[in-house]
C-alpha cells in the first residue's frame, strides 16, 4: 500500500487505487467471524466500489439495490449490512451529502424504562 502525501485530494485512497468520482463512503459488514466472512466482505466491497464507479450519477440507494440483486444471484453474504454515502457538489460549489442504508433492520431497544 502507498502512503498519502500532501497533495492527494481529501476522500483519495492511498497507493495507486484511482478514487472515485464523486467521492464514496462506505461501512458494512457481513455474518461471520471467519475466513469466509472476510471474503465475502472483500468481494462485496470490491463489488460495491465497481458498481459505484460503473454510474456515478446513481443514489448511494440504487446502487446498493444493484449489489444487493448481484450477491443474492451470486451467493455471495448471508446476511450484511452496508451504509453508503456519496458526496456532490452543488450550482453553487458547495458540497451535499446523500447516503442510504441496507441490510436488517435495527435490533429493537429492549433497555428497561
Amino acid at each position: 500500500m502507498g502512503t498519502v502525501s500532501e497533495n492527494t485530494p481529501a476522500g483519495s485512497p492511498p497507493g495507486n487505487a484511482p478514487a472515485i468520482d464523486p467521492p464514496a463512503m462506505v461501512m458494512g459488514d457481513v455474518a461471520g467471524h471467519d475466513i469466509q466472512a472476510a471474503s465475502r466482505m472483500s468481494e462485496l466491497r470490491n463489488m460495491l466500489r465497481a458498481l459505484a464507479v460503473d454510474r456515478p450519477d446513481e443514489s448511494p440507494g440504487q446502487i446498493l439495490r444493484r449489489l444487493d440483486t448481484a450477491q443474492a444471484r451470486l451467493t455471495l453474504a448471508d446476511c450484511a449490512t452496508a451504509i453508503l454515502a456519496r458526496l456532490h457538489r452543488t450550482a453553487d460549489g458547495a458540497w451535499q451529502a446523500s447516503w442510504s442504508v441496507a441490510g436488517p433492520p435495527a435490533p429493537a431497544d429492549h433497555r428497561r424504562r
